[in-house]
């Protein structure tokens, strides 16, 4: 399933990932994505996060160190995700009003498997 190469820290982990069931066909409908519209200040796109980028980061860690339990792993280091599983990425969808000054709501979809998966932890 996976293995594991040491991260930027003394104490981070990665997470590879060998196999994957990615669908690079699975992602949100194209009309998601041309970005910004604004009719009466309503927006509702989709837009891709980089790996690297802050909110990828947070969950590749988060997801990591939930997988640590499952993968029988040290729980004194921190595990993140290399990156995704191939053929699988992260996009932020914008949604509601948008005013001079404030951001939508956004929340984070994880697109690739059999379903999109909406990352929230509480």
């Amino acid at each position: 399933m996976s293995h594991l190469e040491r991260g930027d820290e003394p104490n981070d982990q990665l997470i590879h990932f060998r196999r994957s069931d990615g669908d690079p066909t699975a992602r949100p409908p194209a009309d998601k994505l041309n970005g910004p519209s604004n009719p009466g200040g309503f927006v509702d796109y989709m837009k891709k996060v980089g790996v690297n980028e802050a909110p990828a980061k947070l969950w590749r860690q988060k997801l990591g160190n939930a997988l640590r339990k499952d993968l029988g792993l040290s729980m004194n280091k921190q595990y993140y995700l290399a990156g995704w599983p191939r053929d699988y990425e992260l996009f932020v969808h914008y949604k509601g009003e948008s005013k001079a000054g404030t951001l939508p709501r956004n929340d984070l979809y994880l697109y690739g498997g059999p379903s999109k998966v909406y990352l929230t932890f509480g």
